[in-house]
């Protein structure tokens, strides 16, 4: 009896004390289309959370690497439609970050429902996300 509490302590103290791995994860997408002269313009927005924040000399840093990829009321995917990076050093350990992506789609772009596909890396931990959002060109 005395050998399987000690076993279970032992086991106990082992996962009390496994470090949590980080997964990023993206909420809140967003994506809104205003009427121009000869298009739209497409205003999208998605919150990272969870990425490895980097530390030295008291400095913290983040590394995010995004792409998004245009689904076409017809199927056909526009990869790398918008991409860009967020690498910063910060004094403060950051917990979440909105990636904002903007464009204009000109008077080619049919009407009806697309998808913008949002995919983020964390380069620190190499950890990957993805999230949908429609939004309607009318």
């Amino acid at each position: 009896m005395k050998k399987l509490i000690f076993l279970l302590f032992v086991a106990l103290v082992i996962a009390g004390c496994s470090k949590d791995e980080k997964v990023i994860n993206l909420t809140s997408p967003e994506a809104f289309t205003f009427t121009l002269d000869n298009g739209y313009e497409l205003n999208a927005s998605v919150i990272a959370k969870d990425f490895t924040n980097a530390e030295a000399n008291g400095i913290y840093s983040i590394h995010l690497i995004y792409s998004v990829n245009l689904q076409k009321p017809n199927g056909e995917v526009f990869v790398d439609f918008k991409k860009g990076k967020v690498n910063q050093p910060t004094p403060e350990v950051l917990k979440d970050i909105r990636l904002d992506i903007q464009a204009e789609m000109d008077s080619t772009y049919a009407k009806g429902t697309y998808k913008l596909i949002f995919n983020v890396t964390d380069k620190y931990s190499d950890k990957t996300a993805s999230t949908e959002k429609e939004f309607e060109l009318d």
